[in-house]
Order: C-alpha cells, then structure tokens, then sequence
C-alpha cells in the first residue's frame, strides 16, 4: 500500500509540474477547446507517467587471459563476494513503519471523505432536479423549475433553474445552458471530481477543477454569443 502512496507522490509531482507549464503557456489563450483537451490530459498524463520506467543497460566486457590453452576470465575482473556471517541485534524501534502506517490511514481517511463528499452532492443534485415542475427540452433534456435557487445550473441532460429566473430571462438562461449540456460538461466534471478524491491532497488539482470550470463557462458564453444573442443584454445578465 505504501508504494501506491509513493506512485500517487510521484504522479502529483508531475501534474504540478505540468500545470504549472499550462499556465504559463496556454492559460491566456482564446482557444477554448484546446486548453480543455489539456487540461483533461494533464490529469490522465500525470496517472501513467510514473508508470513508465526508463532502464539503461550497461554491458562489461571481461578480460580474457590464456591458461593451459584455455581462455579464462580475468580475475581482476572477477567480482568476488564475501559473506560475513554477524551475531544477531536486537531489531530497533520501526519508526519508519508507525510513519507508513499513519501516512496510508491519513491518505485512506481523504479518499473516504471525498467519495462521501461526492456521492452526497450527486444525490442532493438528483433531489433537486425531481424536486420541482419539469418540463421536457429539446433532445431528452429535462427542465427543473424550483421555487429558490441561487442560481440556474445544469447536470448531464438536466437542467434546473428558479421560477424568477425563468420568468424574467428564459431564453439566454436556457441557451447558456444547453450549451453546457452539448458540449458535455458534465462529463469533465465527474472525470475531475472522481480523480480528485485520489489526488485530494494535491493543490494542482484544486486549481485544475478550477480552471476548468471557468473554462466551462466561457465555452457555454461564446456558445450563447455565436447564436446571436445580444452582447450587452448577456453580459448584463451576467454581472446580475
């Protein structure tokens, strides 16, 4: 189990590194759809780089000398081991385990913890969405009107938005997001959330969850823009 900590380190190390290299590189760029393929891969790149192992192998070549008409190795080449045979010691206090052990419970109490934490989400979601008065959208896309919402939001072909929401801006609200539910957001969300509860205690992929969202939202904006929509009127829903 230990070692499974030390490939988790180790794969840490690179999504740190690799991030830090998206965001000086690409963070400012306009390219929407390429920074999100990125940033998806910097997660699955950092899972299989400590996989791969580079081995270099060094081949020695023996002197040979002649004796009796035969060719023998060298003995200066020769590797000679000697076995010390030494009176047994009392085993010092494992320090080194009582570290491990409690470096694997700590790691196995924030998985726990974040599989709680995002199983509960999802089921509060799935209320939500029953919750209301539903109204069926274009390609099998549902619409959940609630009462109280701080604000509208969508979940795989789920859509769910306040009843003052919907009365006063129904149109940009179900454009902004249908274009998240098109360009399969959800989906990088899970992806993220479920790599997040292994890799909890890396602060890269907190930032990463992060900058992904935000690119969520200026995906769904440039959607809404491309199909029309009055720049100023949108971005005044916005700022409200």
């Amino acid at each position: 189990m230990f070692d499974v900590l030390i490939y988790l380190g180790h794969s840490a190390l690179c999504l740190v590194a690799l991030y830090i290299i998206y965001k000086a590189a690409m963070s400012n760029e306009t390219m929407h759809r390429l920074n999100r393929v990125v940033l998806l891969s910097i997660v699955a790149l950092s899972a299989l780089l400590p996989l791969c192992e580079i081995k270099i192998k060094e081949e020695v070549e023996a002197e040979w000398v002649e004796y009796n008409n035969f060719y023998i190795p060298d003995s200066e080449t020769m590797a000679t081991t000697e076995v010390v045979v030494a009176e047994p010691e009392p085993e010092p206090f494992d320090y080194l385990g009582i570290i491990r052990s409690v470096a694997i419970g700590l790691f196995l109490l924030g998985v726990a913890f974040m599989l709680v934490r995002l199983v509960a989400s999802t089921l509060s979601v799935w209320r939500m969405v029953q919750s209301g008065r539903v109204e069926h959208l274009e390609n099998d896309v549902t619409l959940t009107v609630v009462d109280n919402l701080s604000s509208p939001f969508s979940y795989f072909g789920h859509i769910v938005v306040a009843e003052s929401d919907l009365k006063e801006n129904r149109d940009l609200i179900l454009a902004h997001e249908l274009a998240h539910i098109r360009l399969r957001h959800s989906w990088d969300v899970l992806f993220v959330d479920l790599a997040l509860c292994v890799w909890w205690f890396n602060p890269a992929m907190w930032l990463l969850r992060r900058e992904l969202q935000s690119l969520h939202e200026y995906q769904a904006d440039k959607a809404v823009l491309d199909s029309g929509v009055n720049a100023k009127t949108y971005q005044l829903l916005l700022i409200k």
